[in-house]
């Protein structure tokens, strides 16, 4: 299994963009600064992934 499939298996996959165009808001800071990533995660509660073992 993969991060992204791990990810989806924790959190949803509502919870996670992995389309580049869709992210771009998320991984480009206000200010300064922007990169790449695999995936933005959405987190409804922290629990979810605290008490996940993957």
């Amino acid at each position: 299994m993969d991060l992204v499939e791990e990810l989806v298996n924790v959190v949803g996959k509502k919870n996670v963009i992995t389309n580049k165009a869709k992210s771009l808001r998320f991984r480009k800071g206000y200010r300064s600064g922007k990169g790449d990533a695999v995936a933005v995660v959405f987190l409804d509660c922290i629990i979810k992934v605290t008490t996940q073992k993957m």
